[in-house]
């Protein structure tokens, strides 16, 4: 009975040690190369795309290797999605600059990690009454109680990190179009500073969420529940509980970890999309200035890459993000809940493939790379066909006396 989860374990941890070996090791050693070398290193775009197309071959193998085939398929449409963005980005398009190609390989490579969290994890969310639960229904491998509880974490941290990611983008496209001077924040060693602040980001829901573990009165609280529609034992479920009351002498009265675990995912997602809502705004007031003056090229290029912006919040806002701040915020009013929210977390699996999508259909260059991709690869099996023809006419005049 061992052998299975054993042997998923052993793939997992493989998974990890490739993807930041061939993935993240490589771009941030790249970035910080200038800083340290005198010469420079004209092979960053090759170097990167190999490390990607080796890691995620090696994650298409342990895919299939520990989920099977149905719900690989759908995590190998994401792989090859993301992976045919980063190869048109480092391979195909010139036009953008070295460090927005970096952001684009960083978001992309965030998304394919959340979505194979969520197929290795499996997380789901139950809203009920005054409370909402983050858990983990059944994940692919066994694991231990608190491993379990680990990879759930995981899974909500490599979604902030996202939408830091989204909104250190827009600022980046701010900085470029109304304060040029300010750019060397993105280069070299001043770019560690977007990783504190993700970091930090990322350390605050790790407060938040850790004070709303699983104690008497919420497994109390949501015991009947979970055991009628789930038929789980809370006793031996992981996740977090977020009960937002609690009778004191008769007394509904707010319980205090759960307000602020409540108050502070939320306020970290509106102080972000607060960001984004600024940055966007007076881009697109600049580049109404600059319309006359600019080239039609670079006018044509920074409103497509804005529009990209603007379209790749505004998809998942519609479909998870409000209802998202909308779920944190249910408990605190007096409604009468039991509701299973498992679709917005295979929305949050969808996004990373719309993501890329919606980049490579935007902007003009990457639709022209694209075309000339396809165009190749058709050529290339043209050929192979063409050539596998001739090669056994020939076998066949040959036989023929």
């Amino acid at each position: 009975m061992l052998r299975k989860p054993r042997r998923a374990n052993r793939l997992a941890i493989l998974d990890a040690i490739t993807t930041l070996l061939f993935q993240f090791v490589p771009p941030f050693c790249i970035s910080l190369w200038p800083q340290f070398i005198l010469f420079n290193f004209s092979f960053a775009g090759p170097f990167n795309l190999v490390g990607k197309l080796v890691a995620n071959s090696i994650e298409v193998i342990i895919m299939l290797k520990v989920l099977g085939r149905k719900k690989a398929k759908v995590s190998v449409k994401k792989i090859l999605t993301n992976s045919l963005l980063v190869y048109l980005t480092f391979c195909h398009i010139k036009s953008i600059t070295p460090v927005y190609r970096f952001m684009i390989f960083l978001l992309a490579e965030f998304g394919l990690t959340l979505s194979f969290l969520e197929i290795i994890v499996q997380p789901f969310i139950h809203s009920y009454n005054f409370s909402w639960i983050y858990f983990t229904v059944d994940p692919v491998f066994g694991a231990s109680k608190s491993l379990k509880t680990a990879m759930l974490l995981a899974y909500a941290l490599v979604y902030e990190i996202i939408i830091c990611l989204m909104a250190v983008q827009f600022i980046y496209r701010y900085v470029v179009l109304l304060k040029p001077g300010s750019v060397k924040l993105f280069h070299g060693c001043n770019a560690l500073c977007w990783f504190v602040y993700i970091s930090v980001c990322v350390a605050i829901w790790i407060a938040l969420l850790v004070t709303c573990l699983p104690e008497p009165f919420s497994k109390l609280y949501t015991r009947r529940e979970l055991s009628d529609n789930y038929n789980y034992d809370v006793d031996e479920l992981s996740g977090f509980f977020i009960v937002a009351f609690e009778p004191v002498e008769n007394v509904a009265t707010i319980r205090l970890n759960a307000l602020l675990c409540t108050a502070g995912l939320a306020f970290t997602l509106l102080a972000q999309y607060a960001v984004m809502v600024y940055c966007g705004v007076k881009i697109q007031k600049k580049m109404k200035e600059i319309s006359r003056s600019a080239s039609n090229k670079e006018h044509r290029l920074q409103v497509q890459l804005f529009k990209t912006l603007v379209l790749q919040i505004t998809s998942p806002s519609l479909f998870y993000h409000i209802p998202a701040i909308v779920m944190f915020a249910a408990p605190y009013f007096d409604t009468k809940l039991s509701v299973p929210s498992g679709l917005m977390i295979a929305f949050f699996s969808v996004y990373p493939a719309i993501d890329s999508i919606i980049l490579m259909c935007v902007v003009t260059e990457y639709r022209r790379a694209m075309r000339k991709f396809t165009e190749k690869a058709l050529q290339f099996l043209l050929n192979l066909i063409r050539s596998y023809a001739e090669s056994d006419e020939t076998t066949n005049t040959q036989e023929t006396p």
